[in-house]
């Protein structure tokens, strides 16, 4: 009987350890997710952001040149704006990725900071708040994908629309 009571105790203390074992891993997961959310925006905006905006200065530059140099030049320079507002239209779509990046990892860390947590294996339970959170967070998640993808193609197209305008110059 006293050999149950001492086995009993020691498992109890075993699936205590484990638990705080569970639980550190899960509060270490929070922070790391929070410290990539802010990693995460911010690579994603210098990248995109520069690629479209560093497009859309060069090309600003070379019209403002053109223009500069004749009349019948600045009438023609028109076409390029169209490239113009597609790359616009990167920076912007660049912007919001990053927003939904952050917002991405902000949801995972709430899914894990919303387990319940018990003594006993597996220690961390999905609950309705935990499931909540995990459904945002795959929804900003494939938002700021689908963002993302439409900032390089924005970037593709205002290049290949400068380039259009570029090719209808009169010498």
């Amino acid at each position: 009987m006293e050999e149950q009571k001492t086995e009993s105790i020691l498992t109890g203390e075993l699936n205590v350890r484990l638990f705080e074992r569970a639980d550190d891993h899960n509060k270490q997961f929070i922070r790391a997710s929070n410290e990539a959310a802010v990693k995460e925006a911010t690579f994603v905006v210098r990248t995109l952001v520069l690629i479209n905006g560093g497009a859309a200065i060069s090309i600003l530059t070379f019209a403002g040149n053109l223009a500069s140099k004749s009349q019948q030049a600045s009438t023609q320079i028109v076409g390029i704006a169209n490239g113009l507002n597609w790359l616009t239209f990167g920076v912007i779509t660049a912007t919001v990725s990053a927003g939904l990046s952050y917002l991405t990892n902000y949801c995972y860390a709430g899914t894990a900071s919303s387990f319940k947590t018990s003594l006993n294996h597996p220690y961390l339970f999905d609950t309705t708040k935990s499931k909540m959170w995990r459904r945002f967070g795959f929804v900003f998640h494939v938002s700021a994908i689908v963002l993302v993808i439409a900032s390089l193609i924005a970037f593709a197209a205002g290049v290949i629309a400068v380039g259009d305008a570029v090719k209808h110059f009169a010498p």
